[in-house]
């Protein structure tokens, strides 16, 4: 069973994240299973996704303002911004819910925290319970949908084309 949830109060609509699939979509996966991590990354990848991996939340955090401080800071003055609209290459984040340290639900919580840039980026959940309070607790911690594992291929690419389809990502 999967369930799919349109929080729009966190949906990305900036003009700045409207790339080609080809050259810009890139996906930050997350999980601190190994296995499933890399089977995650394999079925994004055959869908056309390039991929980053983090084996917790903290570290999925971590890659999220590197990314932005990377893209958005003029090198030769770290303190001036050169272009505040400057779209990641991170466009969005597949992100386990039952990790040690930081769960996905703490790390999608801290995102959605963040500088606005950062804080919009689709959030998929990622968990193998089906319980109606798991969906709760994702749609409560800021996450936009939520994915039962064993990812299902043909539910993982309607997700995905969905968030394209609508260039939310």
């Amino acid at each position: 069973m999967s369930y799919v949830i349109e929080n729009t109060n966190n949906m990305i609509t900036s003009e700045s994240r409207l790339k080609t699939i080809s050259n810009r979509k890139c996906i930050l996966c997350v999980d601190d299973n190994f296995i499933d991590l890399k089977i995650t990354q394999k079925k994004v990848e055959r869908l056309g996704y390039s991929t980053l991996l983090a084996n917790t939340g903290q570290e999925a955090i971590n890659i999220l303002q590197s990314e932005f401080e990377s893209l958005n800071f003029n090198k030769s003055n770290p303190y001036v911004l050169e272009d505040k609209m400057k779209p990641f290459n991170i466009s969005l984040v597949l992100m386990d819910c039952m990790m040690p340290e930081m769960s996905g639900f703490d790390a999608s919580i801290a995102i959605r925290s963040m500088n606005s840039q950062i804080s919009n980026i689709p959030i998929v959940a990622l968990t193998s319970s089906e319980t109606k309070e798991t969906f709760i607790k994702c749609i409560e911690s800021g996450m936009n949908a939520c994915l039962v594992k064993p990812l299902k291929t043909k539910q993982f690419s309607e997700i995905l084309t969905q968030w394209d389809r609508n260039n939310i990502f």
